[in-house]
């Protein structure tokens, strides 16, 4: 039996003993035999000297179960523990809704505003793209992501965000006349946010949301120089292991929010319990909005709204580079697991959705593990490889991976020498087969179709 079989028998069973040198968690005497059952998960899947994973259980704003397994660095042998902060890549985008939805409580912000009042960089398009349409991923700016393979050119500062999306002289449709998900709608209003405030982003999230809230080892990766130790990183798998992904990118807006499991506890536990923005505000970060027809949107501010065997959740996962990310809420239940890995080679909504069956079984319907508008990835695999099949000959397979990419350093799809590729139209960029995988990926939480690309050829 390969780990592979193994993993999915364990995740059938929940079976297990504990893991061996992981911390202990203080948990009701009921739930002790469910954290054994949770070690059984992670141990069947993660080495301990590889990296791994953090996993926390909340429930009615407490933390029931907190662990780490596995090494944070396979370079200096950190052990993963319930305050190793990761990269939450797109995790990152509701802490940046809830800054945008305080400054408008404030009177600070309008978000009927158009973008350009602050971002005056941005060309005119004819009809304004408001501070909403960033929220809502309403704006049909097109995905810097691919833009940066289209065009050979690497974004890692957001002067070369900005710069490269001040380029685009169109846009991918008119701003609110779809929903789109597009990296560039996050990063732009966090570039919003720091005019509209004057001061650098991070240091406002950290000043007005981290802080307040008790995140107190949790911060954004930006320019600013700043030592942690409490850091995992990345890491890419090989035929020969594991690797190391420094990070190099000082985007934010949209990722570069570095939380820990112990730090997403206080996260949690405003949506209870809301101190931060009070309860207005996180009651409309919860809202569903609506396009200009009427037509609702399955997408909150930064937020997926969905439901797993019956019951209704609020979603949210990243993927930063070497690093994937999943918290999963259950609203009615007011419970969440939040699953954080430092590698490619786990997926982190399956092992939250497998701890989320241990802890409702008697709740969650019969069926499959579903989640409701969640493609199967056998579904996923084989629209990619029937997109891949249209491919012309000759053509190379190249594209972004889902929310940051797959790695830094020599980049994927970057261009060879005497090579380049120019980014022409919307339509060039909707033929890229793998755009449209990741893209797939991206909406895995969301009962859409897919009708960006319903035409595409």
């Amino acid at each position: 039996m390969d780990r592979s079989q193994l993993f999915a028998a364990l995740l059938i069973l929940g079976l297990g003993t504990t893991a061996v040198g992981q911390q202990p968690a203080t948990v009701p005497t009921s739930d002790a035999s469910l954290g054994q059952r949770v070690d059984a998960l992670f141990t069947g899947a993660i080495r301990p000297d590889g990296p791994g994973c953090a996993v926390g259980v909340y429930r009615n704003g407490r933390t029931v179960l907190s662990r780490g397994y596995g090494l944070a660095n396979i370079e200096d042998g950190r052990p993963i523990t319930a305050r190793t902060a990761f990269n939450l890549g797109s995790l990152s985008k509701p802490f940046t809704a809830l800054a945008a939805l305080m400054l408008e409580q404030q009177g600070k912000l309008s978000l009927d505003e158009d973008i350009r009042r602050w971002l005056p960089e941005m060309p005119d398009y004819g009809t304004p793209i408001r501070v909403r349409d960033l929220l809502q991923h309403t704006s049909g700016v097109r995905d810097f992501q691919a833009l940066e393979t289209l065009s050979g050119r690497s974004v890692n500062t957001m002067a070369e965000f900005l710069g490269l999306l001040a380029e685009q002289r169109k846009l991918n449709f008119a701003p609110g006349a779809r929903h789109e998900y597009s990296h560039s709608d996050f990063g732009l209003l966090g570039l919003v946010i720091e005019r509209v405030v004057g001061v650098p982003f991070g240091e406002l999230l950290e000043r007005d949301i981290l802080g307040p809230l008790g995140m107190k080892g949790s911060f954004v990766h930006d320019a600013r120089v700043r030592s942690m130790k409490e850091r995992a990183f990345g890491h890419v798998q090989s035929p020969t292991g594991s690797r190391v992904v420094f990070p190099s990118s000082h985007t934010v807006g949209g990722d570069n929010l570095y939380a820990s499991i112990e730090d997403l506890a206080h996260w949690d536990r405003n949506m209870d319990q809301p101190t931060v923005g009070g309860a207005a505000v996180m009651a409309r970060m919860l809202g569903r909005p609506q396009l200009a027809n009427g037509e609702g949107i399955p997408y909150a501010y930064g937020l997926r709204l969905g439901s797993y065997r019956g019951l209704r959740t609020v979603s949210r996962g990243g993927h930063a580079p070497g690093t994937r990310t999943e918290v999963i809420r259950f609203q009615d239940q007011r419970f969440t697991v939040a699953t954080l890995c430092n590698t490619d080679a786990h997926e982190p909504w399956r092992l939250s959705q497998a701890v989320a069956d241990l802890y409702l079984e008697s709740q969650i319907a019969a069926g499959p593990a579903t989640a409701s508008g969640a493609a199967s990835r056998g579904g996923v695999s084989r629209r990619a490889r029937a997109l891949r099949r249209r491919l012309p000959a000759g053509r190379a397979a190249v594209g972004p991976a889902s929310d940051r990419g797959q790695e830094r350093g020599p980049r994927r799809g970057a261009v060879r020498s005497g090579e380049r590729r120019s980014v022409r139209t919307h339509d060039a960029l909707r033929r890229w087969p793998l755009f449209r995988d990741r893209h797939d990926r991206e909406h895995r939480h969301l009962n859409l179709p897919s009708r960006s690309f319903r035409n595409a050829t």
